[in-house]
């Protein structure tokens, strides 16, 4: 279950039912209208936030979905997933919503991609791996020039991109901010083909 609050008083604006399963990821989209949910049950769901009406669910993801992104346009989604169990993938899925539609799918050389985020252009991607890498793809490219950020700690549970002045790409690992020490920068990234 998903419950929209206002953030001012605290009062319940919306609740949205439907999963099957545990809810991992929830995105708005850039004009604030719908909501999409991930979930451990391999879908994604759109939701109208003002009526909360279910508008689709997108099915085709063979493993539980770990988090869930907006185009800037708002046009399509992305979903990513987690390699669970034999039979399963770690992939990246990219989604037209006017039809429910799987236009480009990512299938991943590691154990799964637990976070993603996309620049404001919607050319670039970055991933937080459960490998402990953050992945940096060339959307546009399905990824022929993919970089990877190696990191000592744990796995990377969530991204954010942010082209900043000196170009380096922000990242937080278990809600702490890495150092630029430790983060490194675009122009430092390990030449692994994944």
């Amino acid at each position: 279950m998903i419950v929209i609050r206002d953030i001012s008083s605290g009062k319940v604006l919306q609740t949205l039912s439907g999963h099957k399963s545990t809810v991992s990821s929830v995105a708005f989209s850039p004009d604030g209208r719908l909501a999409l949910s991930g979930s451990q049950d391999k879908t994604a769901r759109l939701w109208d936030i003002q009526t909360g009406t279910l508008l689709m669910v997108l099915e085709g993801q063979n493993s539980i979905i770990t988090d869930v992104a907006f185009s800037q346009d708002g046009k399509w989604v992305v979903t990513s997933s987690i390699k669970f169990s034999e039979g399963s993938e770690a992939s990246i899925r990219f989604w037209d919503i006017s039809n429910g539609r799987t236009v480009k799918t990512f299938v991943c050389n590691m154990m799964g991609v637990n976070s993603i985020a996309l620049s404001p252009d919607g050319k670039t991607m970055v991933t937080g791996g459960s490998d402990g890498k953050a992945t940096l793809w060339d959307i546009d490219k399905n990824c022929v020039e993919c970089r990877a950020f190696e990191f000592s700690h744990a796995e990377l549970r969530a991204a954010g991109l942010q082209l900043e002045p000196e170009n380096l790409l922000p990242l937080w690992e278990q809600g702490e901010q890495l150092t630029k020490e430790e983060l490194g920068y675009i122009g430092k990234p390990s030449n692994k083909k994944l």
